[in-house]
């Protein structure tokens, strides 16, 4: 099943987020980012929530990357130098623009 392949999936509340349900690009996107995040950082816990995804660093309170899934690709919300009221925001729609926030996301998760 495609959920478990993102593996986007809060254990606690056997909660999901139906990826099944997204049209491309988001759902290759989704995939692309997971991937990302799992091999650049350490101690990430992922919340999935009804319609997003929260990444953070040890846990979900100190986070550094929300996604939105949208028709067309993602909507991701940074925070700058770990600061919750100072928030990025950016749409992804292509594998180029999700490689160019990377330093961002990068960024983020060294200032929480």
């Amino acid at each position: 099943m495609l959920n478990s392949d993102l593996g986007f999936f809060s254990r606690k509340e056997k909660k999901r987020l139906d990826v099944s349900v997204l049209a491309e690009p988001a759902r290759s996107l989704l995939r692309s980012i997971r991937t990302q995040v799992d091999h650049r950082f350490d101690e990430v816990t992922v919340d999935v929530r009804e319609h997003r995804i929260v990444f953070g660093r040890i846990t979900s309170l100190r986070w550094f990357l929300d996604i939105l899934p949208t028709h067309d690709g993602l909507l991701l919300s940074i925070p700058s130098q770990g600061s919750p009221e100072n928030v990025k925001k950016l749409r992804i729609r292509t594998e180029n623009e999700l490689q160019s926030a990377l330093e961002e996301i990068d960024e983020s998760y060294k200032s929480v």
